[in-house]
């Protein structure tokens, strides 16, 4: 119960933060172009990279270091991991000014020193807040992890707000508020837990700074790739088309953000049970092998209801940004494969296979590369799509391949292809057709195949769950 209670107050407000980034998103594509919206996407894939590479996985480090170390030593390694991002960052902001030229005409088409400037300010409290944020998650601090959370979305859409009366270039507005939502909400984190950070506590000898060098470095690998990959196919419209497209590509991803959302909280209630059940009963996989069944049937039925509904949800973007509607159906694939996958995955961290990580992320990079490369020049931004949706079903049969090897468990792979099929095929007809009528009556058929296929898997949780007093003995057994 008290791990339930202490899952709903770090998962609030993922939620709140979402519900204020939609209306964000409501009113950001009335008031601004796709072209400016393009812009603000270049300068956050720029800031996320940037991080990859200067935390240098130092922040998997205080994660995995964290609860090893006593309390009074637990500023001590913060500080110590601190150095070397912080050693980069001054590197850094030595190479961007002297290139700020060809920086800033990457991001908004113009030599801009402001913007340049503002790119390292936001990529320096983006770093300060990555390890805030850590610090209050570490200590279980989940309200306030929660609180800042919601502040960040709300300082950025009051930014927005204020700056849009006082700011003549509309770009700048954008990128200034993305900027200030980060820079205050940083401070904040730190504030909230100050005495992590500014109270000096007796030095102890226990940090072994070969063993946290050794740790991190391996993570930045994987981590790159994995930035590269979620970012492939905005480059390839950033560089073969414009901005423009750029900020509709965007805005499809947005909108998406609502399955987002379902694989946010999934994940992060998985994964703990998943490690529990692991250490209790190491040989017990019946486990997994309904709990695969069950998040792929919730999976499929959320992915094929937002692909029936998408032409009324493109009504929350301006108009300039509703042909999105023929992408959607493809960015689906990314949070409905990946949350699927987190219950297949599960082989190579258990046995810590953590090179398969690696090898995973190079598939999907390679297949991104190679199929935004064929499709982007031809269809645009519908190839862009494909290249994804492509990319994210490669990324969960590599993770479920690799953990395969690791750990032998037997999911049902040839019921979910039998449903995934189709459903490919209807997205694909989702995203050519223009008749509403017909896209949801054939939804509603897919919707119908999904329960045929799982009917046993459905009839047997309904009656587990209607029960009018459920005992959590009860919901276990069905697992096991």
């Amino acid at each position: 119960m008290d791990q339930i209670k202490l899952f709903i107050k770090f998962s609030y407000g993922t939620i709140v933060a979402f519900f204020i980034s939609f209306i964000i998103t409501f009113i950001s594509t009335r008031f601004f172009s796709p072209e400016y919206y393009g812009m603000l996407s270049t300068f956050t894939i720029i800031v996320s990279t940037t991080m990859v590479l200067l935390t240098l996985g130092t922040d998997n480090a205080f994660v995995r270091f964290f609860n090893h170390y006593k309390s009074e030593s637990r500023p001590s390694l913060l500080k110590y991991l601190l150095k070397l991002p912080s050693f980069f960052f001054i590197l850094l902001c030595l190479f961007s000014l002297i290139f700020y030229e060809k920086i800033s005409v990457f991001i908004i088409g113009e030599s801009d020193l402001v913007i340049v400037v503002v790119l390292l300010i936001t990529i320096f409290f983006e770093l300060v807040l990555r390890f805030a944020s850590l610090v209050l998650r570490m200590q279980k601090k989940a309200n306030l992890y929660s609180i800042i959370q919601i502040s960040h979305k709300l300082i950025y859409a009051l930014a927005i707000i204020i700056m849009y009366n006082f700011v003549s270039e509309k770009y700048k507005i954008l990128i200034f508020s993305f900027s200030s939502g980060i820079f205050i909400t940083s401070i904040l984190a730190v504030l909230f837990d100050a005495k992590f950070w500014f109270l000096t506590k007796k030095e102890t000898n226990q940090i072994n700074k070969k063993v946290l060098i050794l740790y991190s470095l391996p993570f930045v690998i994987s981590s790159t790739l994995s930035v590269v990959n979620e970012n492939i196919d905005k480059f390839f419209i950033k560089l073969l088309m414009n901005d423009s497209y750029l900020g509709i590509y965007t805005a499809g991803f947005k909108l998406v953000m609502m399955i987002s959302l379902f694989q946010g909280l999934i994940s992060t209630m998985l994964v703990p049970i998943f490690y529990e059940h692991y250490e209790k009963n190491p040989e017990d996989f019946s486990f997994y092998t309904k709990t695969f069944n069950l998040v792929s049937i919730l999976m499929l039925i959320i992915s094929t209801g937002f692909i029936m509904f998408k032409d009324i949800f493109i009504l929350i973007l301006g108009q300039e940004y509703r042909n999105v509607s023929s992408i959607i159906p493809f960015l689906v694939f990314g949070p409905m494969m990946y949350t699927i996958s987190e219950t297949t995955v599960i082989g190579i961290n258990f046995k810590k296979k953590s090179s398969y990580h690696v090898l995973v992320s190079l598939s999907v990079m390679i297949t991104g590369i190679i199929m935004n490369y064929i499709l982007v020049p031809i269809l645009g931004l519908m190839g862009a799509g494909i290249a994804y949706s492509i990319s994210s079903t490669v990324f969960f049969v590599s993770r479920s391949l690799f953990s395969s090897l690791a750990l032998r468990i037997e999911y049902q792979y040839k019921k979910l292809s039998f449903v995934v099929i189709p459903f490919s095929l209807y997205a694909l007809f989702a995203s050519l057709n223009k008749i509403i009528t017909l896209n949801f009556v054939l939804g509603f058929l897919m919707l119908i195949l999904i329960i045929l296929v799982y009917n046993k898997d459905i009839r047997t949780l309904y009656k587990v769950l209607s029960k009018k007093r459920i005992k959590e003995k009860e919901i276990y057994d069905y697992f096991i």
